[in-house]
């Protein structure tokens, strides 16, 4: 077997800046990964499979608010955890819609509260529900609350629920606060959602607007109407707008301008339309920090189903292509995304109407730290770690006295990784050799095997690496119960990447365990300052 052969990941990136290192990674990842989610249909609250399912907002953790039937025809402020739904609260007649919530579960929303015949906003912590009040007693609604505990939404302003005046609110500490409006009385404004620093983003009037101590216009892409439905911490909006005035009369103008509704992206003071086929409309519902956006698209000519779209750095995505489920499933319309890219999903299954959590499916990522950056797990003890070489995993922990992992693991906690679910640090003993050495420069390592580097004994720095394969193939199929993890991502820094190499270059890679499983493959290898020809001037006073 030649080299080229034997190293068989799908990508192998060799960066030289250790602040290259995350950057590298996550535009391997984005440019050569297969995209694909799994797919949890969302129950509703009374568990009757004919109730309704309507899902509207996922925060960081993963938990879904919606509505859902409590009893076939009663809509119930709905909170689902881990796919399990609860009650998000209500008020008085148990009627209610849940509209947000924040990182720590707290649901705001609409809800009836008996005492009158509008629905009026509040807030579910838990078991509790707090009626947060209205400009006038009559109509309210709660449809954002970011972790500070702010609550953004719309009231009516001295006027009947239908055809009057409405007015996007804040509430903190049971205080409302009229935003007013973009332009002068009479005038209309909604506030749809709202970020962590509190910046507000509606409609006033007939035109996406933005509250951040006073309203600001963003314009249209070129028509009459416009309407931000989103905003995310940077301070990007998205929604949808019409793209040029009409004559109404179906006349020259409008054919020439070809009136559409499309999605749109503004940050910034521009306003720009996603991409979107010539001959549909689109519209854009939520976003998350990262610059993914999620929306539907719908045929102009009722020629296609509306489908759940996805806008990211390669353009616009059916998510129904993304999934796999089957053929009595239907994704309508993507309505949320967090940061870990998980989507909330309006569809059908078997032509019911119900929604959707989709989850990204990536393989595990282990980092490989470089020499010298492993240390006796417990500093006050450091018997073992003094007299035996190939000390067990458990008794290390990685680089504790400079710290110098710790941003990169952080980075990618914050793209969306989780600690010892799809993403490990393989903590070897760095005083081992990496492999073992077959005197034969052909690229190829021998001696090794799936068995021999994951029976416990820990003679060179890649058993390290086959007790960590072992740790995330056991994490993934907790996660996905009757799938065997296939691949994994290395990210390899100076000798780490020689135990890289030599997992990847030998018969264990993909081998065959004594259980019946195989190890993971590399799908992708990045490697950071790595000394692939050896570096015995640092190697031989360390040793």
């Amino acid at each position: 077997m030649n080299r080229a052969e034997a190293l068989t990941s799908r990508t192998i990136l060799h960066l030289r800046d250790w602040g290259s290192i995350a950057l590298g990674l996550l535009l391997a990842v984005s440019a050569l990964a297969e995209r694909r989610y799994d797919l949890l249909e969302l129950q509703p609250l009374d568990g009757n499979a004919n109730s309704f399912v309507d899902a509207r907002r996922i925060n960081e953790a993963g938990q879904v608010v919606g509505s859902s039937g409590f009893g076939l025809f009663v809509p119930r402020a709905t909170l689902w955890t881990h796919g399990q739904a609860t009650d998000a609260g209500a008020l008085g007649l148990g009627l209610s819609e849940g509209w947000a919530l924040n990182d720590s579960g707290a649901v705001v929303g609409n809800a009836y509260n008996g005492n009158s015949s509008f629905y009026q906003a509040f807030l579910g912590m838990g078991a509790s529900s707090t009626e947060l009040g209205s400009l006038d007693g009559t109509y309210a609604t709660a449809t954002a609350i970011n972790n500070a505990g702010l609550v953004a939404g719309t009231s009516d302003l001295n006027s009947p629920i239908y055809g009057g005046l409405r007015r996007a609110v804040l509430w903190h500490n049971g205080v409302i606060q009229n935003l007013g409006s973009l332009y002068p009385d009479p005038s209309f404004s909604r506030a749809n959602d709202m970020n962590q620093a509190g910046v507000v983003a509606g409609i006033c009037n007939s035109e996406a607007c933005l509250w951040d101590g006073a309203w600001l216009g963003l314009g249209s892409l070129g028509g009459e109407f416009s309407e931000a439905l989103a905003i995310n911490d940077a301070g990007v909006v998205v929604g949808w707008s019409d793209t040029c005035v009409s004559d109404g009369g179906g006349g020259s103008d409008q054919r020439v301008c070809d009136n559409r509704q499309l999605a749109f992206r503004w940050e910034s003071g521009q306003m720009q339309s996603l991409d979107t086929p010539l001959t549909a409309f689109s519209t854009a519902y939520g976003l998350n920090d990262r610059g993914q956006i999620v929306g539907r698209v719908e045929p102009r000519d009722n020629s296609g189903p509306i489908v759940a779209a996805l806008w990211d750095a390669d353009g616009l995505h059916d998510l129904n292509n993304l999934v796999e489920p089957g053929p009595d499933v239907l994704l309508s319309a993507a309505v949320d995304i967090n940061n870990q890219g998980q989507i909330v999903c309006q569809g059908y299954r078997n032509g019911r109407s119900t929604a959707f959590l989709l989850s990204p499916v990536r393989p595990p990522l282990l980092l490989l730290p470089g020499i010298a950056a492993t240390y006796a797990a417990d500093v006050n003890d450091l018997g073992a770690w003094t007299f035996t070489r190939g000390i067990h995993p458990d008794g290390l922990q990685i680089d504790p006295l400079g710290h110098f992992y710790d941003d990169i693991l952080q980075s990618f906690v914050n793209a969306g990784y989780q600690r010892d679910t799809d993403l490990f640090s393989v903590n070897y003993d760095w005083r081992v050799v990496p492999g073992p050495s077959d005197g034969i420069f052909d690229g190829v390592i021998d001696g090794l095997s799936a068995a021999s580097i994951t029976d416990g004994d820990f003679e060179f720095g890649v058993d390290y690496l086959g007790h960590f394969l072992v740790q995330a193939m056991d994490a993934w199929e907790a996660e996905h119960p009757g799938d065997t993890l296939k691949q994994v991502d290395l990210l390899a820094h100076s000798t780490g990447g020689l135990v890289a190499r030599a997992y990847i270059q030998s018969a264990a890679h993909g081998g065959l365990l004594p259980d019946g499983r195989r190890l993971p493959r590399v799908r992708q290898l990045v490697m950071v300052g790595v000394p692939n020809r050896g570096a015995s001037k640092v190697w031989n006073p360390l040793h």
